[in-house]
């Protein structure tokens, strides 16, 4: 739980300092953002693995025990 509390402060963290008038424009330029949201959204996908195998063990804990 502290990992995710540190995640969720460096992001939050991260998002005021790109609050500032011009800052987000300045970060992206240059970029490729159709590629970029590609990427992106295909990285985001290896954060359900984790989830995935967390409930697929409940899963089969519960199989065991005959209470499917």
């Amino acid at each position: 739980m502290a990992g995710v509390g540190v995640n969720y402060a460096a992001l939050a963290l991260q998002a005021a300092l790109l609050s500032r008038p011009g800052a987000l424009e300045a970060e992206l330029a240059g970029a490729d953002l159709p590629r970029e949201l590609r990427r992106y959204s295909y990285l985001q996908l290896w954060v359900v693995v984790p989830l995935l195998v967390a409930v697929l063990a409940l899963r089969q804990r519960r199989v065991r025990r005959g209470t499917s």
